[in-house]
């Protein structure tokens, strides 16, 4: 079963609004995709969704399998097209649908394009808003691992490790989230950083790698290099 629309999710689905998607998705037994030119993920991963890299005004399809198909598919649809209405206790300005974006001021003229030879910087935009100013770019040097391979009898403690290291991230970050001293943008970003960590994209590609031999920090660095590589692709 599913059901077509566009998206109306002010800038698409980046880290905040996939995390309050999959946060929908996942309260629905039904397996769930989200599919976007033909490529399907699952909605109910942070990770997957934000590589699907769905921007607003865009056309996807709702895809559920299940009990509650019909229910999921409603409620997810019903969040693409009007995401105030989804998540009201979580909910930003600025990222709702049509609305508010009419409610945005007008954006400036766009300057003229950089002679050749300019140096560029690119990057994401992480709010709306138009700054004047030098620019740095810090590059820092390359994460390298021990690179130890596992005997045999010390996988399972290191999958314990990593699996511990997760449990303290998660608990860390609730704690953070139980602040009342947090702005609802920050607290948007924490639970979105949170539901990352957790995800099943990178902790299962994490246990892949420890399983076949590589010690828990290196198997981290070269899962969320993987991951990196495939959004700079987007």
């Amino acid at each position: 079963m599913e059901r077509s629309t566009i998206v109306r999710v002010h800038e698409g689905l980046h880290a905040r609004p996939a995390t309050r998607f999959v946060k929908l998705a996942k309260g629905f037994e039904s397996e769930v995709e989200l599919v976007k030119d033909g490529k399907a993920v699952s909605a109910k991963s942070s990770v997957k969704l934000m590589l699907l890299a769905v921007k607003e005004n865009q056309e996807v399809t709702v895809r559920a399998n299940g009990a509650d198909a019909i229910e999921a598919i409603e409620a997810l649809i019903g969040y693409l097209e009007n995401p105030r209405a989804g998540l009201d206790d979580e909910g930003e300005a600025g990222e709702g649908g049509p609305e508010t974006a009419a409610a945005a001021p007008e954006a400036a003229p766009l300057a003229a394009a950089p002679t050749e030879g300019t140096p560029k910087l690119q990057g994401v935009a992480a709010s709306e808003g138009v700054a004047i100013g030098p620019a740095f770019a810090h590059f820092p040097p390359d994460v390298e691992g021990p690179g130890r391979h596992l005997q045999a009898g010390e996988i399972e403690g290191e999958l314990e490790r990593f699996r511990g290291a997760v449990a303290s991230i998660e608990a860390r970050m609730d704690r953070t989230l139980a602040e009342n001293n947090l702005s609802a943008g920050d607290r948007g970003i924490v639970a979105a950083l949170r539901d990352i960590a957790a995800d099943d994209s990178l902790t299962g590609e994490v246990e892949r790698l420890i399983n076949g031999g590589d010690d828990a920090v290196s198997a981290v660095i070269a899962a969320a290099s993987t991951i990196a590589a495939d959004f700079s692709a987007v």
